[in-house]
């Protein structure tokens, strides 16, 4: 793996993990809509540097999560 795609993939997982310390601090403080929206978003850059360690991505919310379905998802449920 290129070194500047292993450092994309440790932004992303930082960014993945500030976006929980969030959600709690804005639920500690009433704001579980917010809250839920940051763990979205937690995940969403969990799964994306996820991707990039099979060379895949995608510039759409909806293509990473298509991604991930077609990658991890359906191949798990595949191997019942």
């Amino acid at each position: 793996m290129k070194p500047e795609i292993a450092t994309v993939i440790r932004y992303r997982l930082d960014r993945a993990l500030e976006s929980i310390d969030e959600a709690k601090l804005l639920l500690q403080n009433g704001h579980l809509h917010s809250s839920v929206n940051r763990l979205y978003y937690a995940c969403f850059y969990a799964v994306s540097g996820l991707l990039l360690t099979e060379g895949l991505s995608s510039a759409k919310h909806s293509g990473t999560m298509a991604l991930f379905e077609r990658h991890w998802v359906k191949k798990s449920i595949d191997e019942l």
